[in-house]
């Protein structure tokens, strides 16, 4: 795409080494946003790519319409696109005179001429151009609507010499016609219409001419006998012959009347066109002398005005100076007062500003404080709440090892304490049918009973009113009882490992020495019960502060 872009940039240049037409680029006479509209059109991108003098001039014979830009989107003509490729190719002035001189090709002669009329200086464009004021050919002309309309070239060159913008190209300005004839750079123009009013004119004059003469002519006696005879003639000459002798004297008569009228007329044109051309020199000079006193008096008005602004501006600055000088003076006189005064202001401005600079120090170390602070009394609660998580669950974990210790110890003590009692109401002999026929499941079995019935005594301690309630609470004391149960059992284990050693230490001493009486161990066993009670309802009662917490 840059590439496309570069390619069509170039082929749109300028072609090199052409001269500057009125101090600019020849394609500069055409508006920036034209041209953008002709370098979009498809004309210009197929038929004028590579032109050059002589393929133009091919492309010039066969135009069909003149104009500039039409429609909506304000598309280019082919007639608009030739001119800026003429522009872009700079062709000198012969060649624009040689399509000029084309009188077969009506539309390349508008051609030539446009573009002479764009590049030539003043007096050729008047010279080459008025001569196309004869061409009274049909051309179309595409209007900015879009439609076509009929005018001729005489009219699309006057066009072009008397309008600014024609084809949508603002034309450039040259000097009038009647300012280059008074320079004498140019001839009075002829017109061929104005020939052909002469010769008429000169006719008519010609006639008044002699219709003057014959009334001025005075009448003699021998005109009266001549006329009489011819009277007398004209009653007795035959109407052939009177016919004949009128058609022989008419001629002559009318021929110099038309002569005479005719160069009355002619006097009579050529002295109004010297009174015209004088009265329009007078007018001139007079038009002159008014603009150069009009211009004399702006030129004064315009001088007054400068001198007096530069009258007020000196004044203004003579007045300055003045109190300048003034000013120094009284500051000369007041200067240690207001040096005074000024160091104060200076002090005093230092001092706040010291001020702020001290608070905002003090409010930043203060922040600094009080975010240390902060951070300290958080860190102490954090710890606090820390110690104290870590104090209730060392707590709540020493209870649990408390508690299991206390119902091992409470189930050992009464293993033992049963064993005792039935080994002291038993014989040697009963003692080792007991241990032949006892198993290790009959052992297990009998142990877990009793620590079942053992634990629900001791955790249903209160009496409860309702049964409901009672059984709910022996099924959850079961529940627990069989969770610890492995504890239990693991436990029972060991005494069943450790049990023909207890056997044997309890035959002995109820050989040496039988117990009178149980009611010790019976005491022990109540305030084993209570404790496990107490405990277990602290237990409880944390459980449920924890909760709440």
């Amino acid at each position: 795409k840059n590439c496309a872009s570069e390619c069509s940039v170039m082929a749109n240049r300028t072609q090199p080494g052409a001269l500057s037409v009125h101090g600019t680029d020849p394609q500069n006479l055409i508006e920036k946003i034209v041209r953008t509209r002709i370098h979009a059109a498809k004309y210009w991108n197929e038929e004028c790519f590579g032109l050059d003098a002589a393929t133009l001039t091919d492309k010039a014979m066969v135009l069909r319409e003149v104009g500039g830009t039409y429609g909506g989107n304000y598309k280019a003509t082919p007639f608009l696109c030739l001119v800026l490729k003429m522009l872009q190719l700079a062709l000198p002035k012969e060649i624009a005179v040689e399509l000029i001189n084309a009188e077969d090709h009506k539309y390349m002669r508008c051609l030539g001429a446009f573009y002479l009329r764009l590049t030539g200086k003043p007096v050729d464009v008047y010279v080459y151009l008025e001569t196309l004021y004869n061409d009274y050919r049909k051309i179309r002309w595409r209007t900015a609507a879009g439609t076509l309309e009929v005018i001729r070239v005489d009219e699309f060159i006057d066009r072009i010499l008397t309008q600014e913008r024609v084809c949508d190209i603002i034309l450039p300005r040259i000097m009038a016609r009647h300012t280059l004839e008074e320079l004498d750079l140019l001839p009075r123009r002829v017109s061929a219409l104005e020939e052909m009013l002469e010769s008429s004119s000169e006719s008519e004059e010609s006639e008044e001419s002699d219709s003057d003469n014959r009334k001025k002519r005075k009448r003699t006696p021998s005109d009266s006998r001549s006329r009489s005879r011819d009277r007398r003639e004209r009653r007795t000459v035959s109407p052939d012959r009177r016919d004949r002798r009128r058609e022989e004297r008419t001629p002559s008569r009318e021929r110099y009347r038309r002569d005479d009228r005719r160069d009355d007329r002619h006097d009579d044109r050529r002295g109004d066109r010297r009174d015209d051309r004088r009265d329009d020199r007078r007018d001139d000079r007079r038009d002159d002398r008014r603009d150069d006193r009009r211009d004399d008096r702006r030129d004064d008005r315009r001088d007054d005005r400068r001198d007096d602004r530069r009258d007020d501006r000196r004044d203004d600055r003579r007045d300055d100076r003045r109190d300048d000088r003034r000013d120094d003076r009284d500051r000369r006189g007041d200067g240690r007062r207001d040096d005074r005064d000024r160091r104060d202001d200076r002090d005093r401005r230092d001092d706040r500003r010291d001020d702020r600079r001290d608070d905002r120090r003090d409010n930043r170390r203060d922040d600094r404080r009080d975010d240390r602070r902060d951070d300290r009394r958080d860190d102490r609660r954090d710890d606090r709440r820390d110690d104290r998580r870590d104090d209730r669950r060392d707590d709540r974990r020493g209870d649990r090892e408390t508690t299991e210790e206390m119902i091992a110890e409470t189930i050992a003590e009464m293993i033992a304490e049963t064993i005792a009692e039935m080994i002291a109401e038993m014989t040697v002999e009963t003692i080792a049918e007991v241990i032949a026929e006892t198993t290790v499941e009959m052992i297990v079995e009998t142990t877990v009973e009793m620590i079942v019935e053992t634990t629900v005594e001791m955790i249903v301690e209160i009496p409860i009113e309702s049964e409901e309630e009672v059984k709910s609470k022996q099924e959850k004391a079961k529940a627990e009882a069989v969770a610890e149960a492995p504890l239990v059992l693991c436990v029972l284990i060991v005494l069943y490992a450790l049990l023909p050693v207890a056997l044997v230490l309890c035959i002995r001493e109820s050989l040496l020495e039988k117990p009178s009486s149980l009611s010790p161990s019976k005491i022990k066993r109540k305030e084993r019960r209570a404790l496990v009670a107490k405990v277990r309802t602290q237990a409880v009662a944390e459980e449920e502060v924890t909760m709440r917490a």
